[in-house]
């Protein structure tokens, strides 16, 4: 037995021999609320609850009432999940070997509920205890999705409240090249939304609702806003500016403003803040990581990767550098219970455990900082 010291916890580690696994994965960082099992690389349940009424009425996340909803959703997706697994009477099919928690980083009430649960779950029925860094896992699920993706490989976390380039080495090796120094370009976009006064339909995020914008401009020229951090000799992002440039263009336009203005603003702001994206990836590129031999790969993981115009942009640096572009479907971009689960298996194979008397973790940073620099 080994005793590794992390920044959060001490983990215990028994190397196991490889056999299948089926293990419970727990989402509740923010404002989704997620439960699967997950068998090696099959997803055997999964329910997704959503919190979009109480986004809306609250005008965005409210950690205390996001929390509430958590303990409401929590039982029931539950009994949900392991009611589908009885359906065809094989009581094998209600076993699991460990429960997986995303404990961090995310919303602290948000966060609590979903760990307690977790430890309540283990303590009752006598099962491993694991805690997930859902960044992490943001990366990890792209190799159920694609499962020759080999190690070392560049990923880049891509959402509401992170925006990252990362080298990973291996399960738990990650080297982090940037990160951003004020705001993550998910929350960027949500912002510039309310800003624009768009109304999302019923379940689609704001984001979402300024991308579709976007894509109907007409006059795309109409407007320019500077691709901030271009000139930086570094792999480190920023969206305040981005954000506030935007902020003095509508103060400036007569109010209200039309569909179209609206739509051709979108689109100035998308752009420049994809171009950043697309600065960063390729600074990165070309002063890190052509120093590591073996990377074939970019790989994306966060709710923001659903953007279309992010992927493209990330897919024409990977083609210009010769390496595969992976990206996991719309449904693994986002925080959800498989990604968790399917993280939890992968650690629980190289013999990760947790005690139950840690707790989460609202900052559990990923990746040890490499300076990238010419």
């Amino acid at each position: 037995m080994i005793i590794c010291r992390h920044s959060l916890r001490f983990t215990t580690v028994h190397v196991r021999q490889r056999r299948t696994l089926r293990v419970l994965g727990i989402e509740s960082t923010c404002d989704e609320t997620g439960i699967a099992v997950v068998e090696d690389e099959t997803v055997v349940s999964s329910r997704l609850a959503s919190q979009w009424n109480l986004l809306k009425e609250n005008g965005g996340v409210v950690p205390i009432l996001a929390a509430r909803e958590h303990e409401l959703n929590l039982p029931r997706l539950y009994n949900d999940v392991f009611n589908s697994l009885a359906e065809d009477g094989n009581s094998e099919r209600l076993k699991v070997d460990a429960i997986a928690v995303a404990a961090g980083p995310g919303l602290g009430p948000c966060l609590h509920v979903g760990v307690e649960f977790a430890k309540n779950l283990c303590a009752i029925h006598s099962l491993p205890f694991i805690a997930i860094n859902h960044l992490e896992a943001h990366i990890l699920v792209n190799h159920l999705v694609t499962p020759a993706l080999t190690f070392p490989y560049l990923a880049m976390i891509l959402s509401g409240g992170h925006t990252q380039i990362l080298v990973v080495n291996g399960i738990g090796r990650y080297d982090l090249l940037g990160t951003t120094q004020d705001d993550a370009i998910g929350e960027a976009f949500d912002k510039i939304a309310k800003l624009l006064s768009i109304e999302s339909p019923s379940g689609e995020s704001p984001g979402r609702s300024l991308e579709l914008l976007a894509q109907s401009s007409v006059n795309r020229e109409r407007f320019a806003f500077p691709v901030a951090m271009n000139r930086r000799r570094d792999c480190h992002f920023s969206y305040s500016g981005l954000k506030a440039a935007v902020r003095r263009l509508l103060e400036q336009l007569p109010s209200p403003i039309s569909s179209e203005t609206a739509a051709d603003v979108a689109f100035a702001f998308q752009r420049a803040a994809v171009a950043q994206i697309e600065s960063r990836l390729k600074y990165a590129f070309k002063n890190y990581v052509g120093k590591i031999s073996g990377i074939s790969s970019v790989v994306l993981g966060g709710g923001a990767c659903c953007n279309l115009a992010i992927r493209d942009a990330v897919r024409n640096v990977a083609e210009s550098q010769n390496v595969e572009f992976i990206c996991p479907p719309a449904n693994l971009c986002g925080d959800n219970g498989i990604s968790i689960a399917y993280t939890g298996i992968l650690k629980y194979r190289l013999g990760h455990t947790d005690p139950l008397s840690i707790g989460y973790s609202a900052r559990w940073p990923i990746g040890n900082p490499v300076l990238a620099t010419k």
